[in-house]
């Protein structure tokens, strides 16, 4: 194996790890979401920054595919942990949006991440891989609402306090609506592409 895989290896493990570590404390306080904060801010943030790393994987030809859906994805997230999750504070972590925000990032994060894993070894988990392609279908539009109840939230938290970042938010929710249009209909066209290659693997059986 390359370096080049290796190290995308480690990496894709690296975030499983980091997602599922998420997950775990997310479920295990669901009904606290000041303890969940308190437990799983630090690996969120962690999590968060090192995705910039697949804005470059994209733009250096190490990973195939666009950077631009990369980066809408990995700047809205960015954006809202670290200037949303990790700066409100524990009336917005206990707003079960908060909770069910990280659930459907997980849920997204994690299965992405272990595609791209089992990809590199040249291995296919059916179910895996059905998921994936599937399954953002949902979860995309889910994190969407979520994000844009919990960026009003933040709104109201913030005009409350007289922090001028409230000013930015509507026009950041504006943003990622648009965005998101062009990130689901890329993701429709993954889609399209993988639901063709098991048509034709299915001819081929035949």
């Amino acid at each position: 194996m390359q370096f080049s895989s290796l190290y995308l290896a480690a990496y894709n493990l690296c975030c499983v790890v980091l997602w599922g570590r998420i997950l775990w404390i997310a479920l295990w306080n669901f009904d606290n979401g000041s303890a969940i904060y308190a437990e799983a801010g630090s690996v969120l943030r962690f999590a968060q920054g090192i995705s910039v790393m697949e804005v470059l994987h994209s733009v250096s030809g190490l990973v195939n595919g666009s950077s631009l859906p990369a980066l809408m994805q990995v700047l809205a997230r960015l954006v809202h942990v670290f200037l949303g999750i990790s700066v409100v504070g524990a009336e917005y972590h206990n707003n079960v949006g908060f909770f069910l925000i990280l659930v459907t990032w997980c849920l997204a994060d994690i299965s992405r991440y272990l595609l791209y894993l089992t990809k590199l070894f040249n291995k296919e988990i059916a179910f895996l891989t059905l998921f994936r392609y599937n399954a953002f279908i949902v979860l995309y539009p889910a994190g969407l609402g979520l994000e844009l109840w919990l960026q009003w939230f933040a709104f109201v938290q913030y005009k409350k306090e007289g922090n001028s970042l409230c000013f930015g938010i509507p026009l950041w929710s504006i943003l990622c609506v648009v965005g998101f249009r062009s990130l689901y209909a890329y993701m429709f066209k993954q889609r399209g592409k993988f639901m063709h290659l098991q048509t034709a693997d299915g001819k081929k059986a035949k």
